[in-house]
């Protein structure tokens, strides 16, 4: 039997933490049906050890946790500074960044962080023997900043690696970093082997702000997916129209224009639904509570964190009339991806890839809507007919199947592997 190359998948903390799993879950299987699957994760211990949010791993997939480690003192920070600053790679982005003349002083921290930041990393992927660089090996990212930098400043010194990355949202938009703007993506496209994007926008976007040739050849459009959903018959047929939405409650998720909207909506049976928590929820349930308390018609749930499975269980047995997202900035959300799976017709902003997401399925509200566009954007779902909303139903499940489906996206971004 043919031995299986190495893949390292560096994720940003999974499988601790909530916020990957949905992305990466179900790409795994995959994967080690081609490679010997290691997943490099760099999770503060704190967030390794809350049990609450743990993945459990198939036991063919091996785990390498590599905590993050501060530089111990500021003598060491300061000859780590020095010894970074006169990096040939490193006074190249300088060069660019002095060109650009824009926030120059700004940005140049900005490098000299991810540049430490990288070579920190590696260090201790070194130090912890987590690689064998003797044997082939592929270097799979999953987030396309620092920690694949670290990877990319080192690619001279071991032929046996290849490196890939994904890039999503917070890791390839310019205006998603506090100084406008991403560093090393000049140097990362001469070391990186293949470039995949969750989206053609976010793909688009890439050629143009870094590589000005939409026919550089390194980049794929390679969204991720979901399994395909048993959809079960309803058990739980609601009297009211029944809104969903799932995301985590943040400023940039901008959960309070859905509770604005609501308020805006007279004369209609509305029940809303709401999974997810953060560092907002409390604001948002108390806006909830001002604004909807005297409105008979409108009920909510707030859910809080739930798991992935509890949420799909969710769709699968109650009624759902239409998934929203009213989301500032995104990459491609996989909320959207499982609710199209269960054939809901979706409302969201024109932000990030989310356009790929509705197409005949919904309605696709500006990037930065009032309360009364989105008011507007339910009640005119809430009005569909039967005839329309079955239509709806049927076009989010074609979308589903046609670009979201994991089995399908799986096995050709294995092809892609294959090829590099």
């Amino acid at each position: 039997m043919e031995k299986l190359t190495n893949l390292y998948l560096v994720t940003d903390g999974f499988p601790f933490g909530k916020g990957e799993k949905p992305f990466i879950l179900p790409e795994l299987p995959y994967l080690a049906e081609n490679y010997k699957v290691h997943i490099i994760s760099p999770a503060p211990v704190a967030v390794a050890q809350d049990s609450k949010y743990i993945t459990k791993l198939e036991n063919y997939i091996t785990l390498i946790h590599l905590p993050p480690q501060p530089l111990q003192n500021n003598q060491e920070t300061l000859e780590t500074v020095n010894q970074f600053i006169q990096h040939p790679v490193f006074q190249e982005e300088i060069n660019y960044i002095v060109r650009e003349n824009h926030l120059v002083q700004e940005r140049i921290n900005d490098a000299l962080i991810n540049f430490i930041n990288a070579e920190i990393f590696f260090r201790q992927v070194l130090n912890s023997n987590a690689i064998n660089f003797n044997e082939p090996c592929l270097i799979y990212t999953f987030w396309n900043h620092f920690r694949t930098l670290a990877f990319c400043l080192h690619k001279n010194e071991y032929p046996n690696m290849k490196i890939i990355t994904r890039a999503h949202g917070y890791d390839l938009y310019n205006e998603r970093q506090a100084h406008g703007r991403q560093p090393f993506k000049s140097f990362m496209n001469k070391m990186v082997d293949g470039f995949f994007f969750i989206s053609n926008k976010g793909l688009n976007y890439y050629s143009k702000n870094f590589t000005q040739n939409l026919q550089f050849p390194k980049l794929h459009y390679s969204p991720l997916g979901i399994r395909a959903r048993k959809i079960m018959p309803l058990q739980n047929k609601m009297n009211k129209f029944h809104l969903v939405s799932c995301s985590n409650v943040i400023p940039l998720k901008r959960v309070e224009l859905t509770v604005k909207a609501l308020a805006l909506c007279d004369n209609l049976k509305i029940h809303w639904t709401h999974f997810g928590d953060g560092e907002s929820l409390e604001s948002v349930k108390n806006l909830a509570e001002n604004l909807l308390k005297d409105k008979t018609n409108i009920t909510y749930w707030f859910m809080g964190h739930c798991s992935n499975e509890d949420i799909m269980r969710f769709y699968a047995m109650f009624e759902c009339s239409c998934f929203i997202t009213t989301s500032s900035t995104e990459g491609l959300p996989v909320s959207i991806q499982e609710a199209l799976s269960f054939g809901i017709p979706i409302i969201g902003t024109d932000v990030g890839g989310i356009d790929e997401e509705i197409d005949g399925n919904g309605i696709l509200l500006s990037a930065n809507p009032s309360p009364k566009e989105v008011a507007d954007a339910v009640t005119e779902i809430y009005n569909t007919s039967d005839e329309q909303c079955k239509k709806y139903r049927q076009r989010s499940l074609q979308i589903y199947d046609e670009m979201y489906n994991i089995e399908k996206n799986a096995r050709r971004f294995l092809d892609f592997l294959k090829k590099i």
